[in-house]
């Protein structure tokens, strides 16, 4: 296994700066390294995540390890998500044994859908996607998942 960092350079930002990610599982491992010597702090860049830098100085590197024993699933999964119930936001996780369109989406308790997290081709990996239900109302949502032949479908609680 190789570890490699890569900095990154933030020009024109005005702090407090936020960064986002939704990393996909792809065999490697990522981390986002902020700061320098005994300031350093790692975040780990697997499914959906943010971190806020406060610092105008700080030195922000992507730290890539290469991991060619990770383990790709064997079978299409639907996690529960996680935490639930949840306000606003929530995590989702699933897995991909193949390169496979994905379709994600969210349904109201009418079966009406009202969010489509994704829709599109993905390779083989574990993925975790978020979704920010701050703009909904209180209830019972489902999930529901089509990748190839696989379909699953789960109950999620939004409490506000």
């Amino acid at each position: 296994q190789g570890k490699s960092e890569f900095p990154l350079q933030i020009s024109g930002a005005v702090y407090p700066l936020t960064i986002t990610w939704d990393g996909a599982n792809d065999g490697g491992t990522y981390t986002l390294l902020v700061g320098s010597g005994k300031e350093k702090k790692e975040f780990p860049i697997s499914g959906a995540g943010r971190v806020v830098l406060t610092d105008e100085d700080a030195v922000v590197k992507i730290g890539i390890t290469s991991a060619q024993h990770a383990e790709m699933p064997k079978a299409y999964a639907l996690y529960q998500n996680y935490p639930n119930p949840f306000n606003p936001s929530t995590t989702i996780r699933f897995d991909v044994p193949k390169a496979s369109n994905i379709s994600l989406k969210i349904y109201d308790v009418l079966g009406q859908e009202v969010e489509t997290l994704v829709n599109e081709e993905r390779g083989a990996g574990r993925y975790s996607v978020n979704f920010d239900a701050g703009n909904f109302p209180s209830g019972v949502y489902y999930f529901r998942i089509i990748a190839g032949d696989f379909s699953d479908v789960k109950k999620l609680l939004l409490a506000k």
